[in-house]
């Protein structure tokens, strides 16, 4: 006898998204809606997902728009449900930028198939 295939499966979405040097999200933006973006200092910015329930799985490295400048993930917290990443200069001077990325967020609801 045939049984269905009943194993949960978490429903996941990625967000791309363009952050402003000064930590705004423009208007046309692909993500504008599903994540917040704060600038917290020089070079320094917090993306978090709006979307209630989820939880960031993955994320893609940060890409600047300017040439010469490293993103470096700070951190993922679980806690806050949030991204924070830093862009240097050559020298590791922190400094403002541009920049896209995404994110993959995970529901807490469960899918059966």
């Amino acid at each position: 006898m045939l049984r269905p295939l009943t194993t949960p499966q978490p429903e996941t979405h990625e967000v791309f998204f363009t952050v402003e040097s000064d930590g705004t999200l423009p208007t046309a933006n692909e993500g504008n809606g599903e994540v917040t973006s704060v600038k917290n200092a020089t070079g320094d910015y917090t993306i978090t997902p709006t979307v209630p329930g989820s939880r960031i799985v993955s994320v893609r490295n940060p890409t600047p728009f300017v040439a010469n400048l490293q993103a470096q993930l700070v951190s993922v917290s679980d806690t806050t449900n949030a991204v924070n990443v830093i862009f240097t200069n050559n020298s590791g001077s922190a400094t403002n930028t541009k920049f896209m990325g995404s994110i993959v967020i995970s529901y807490d609801v469960l899918k059966r198939a």
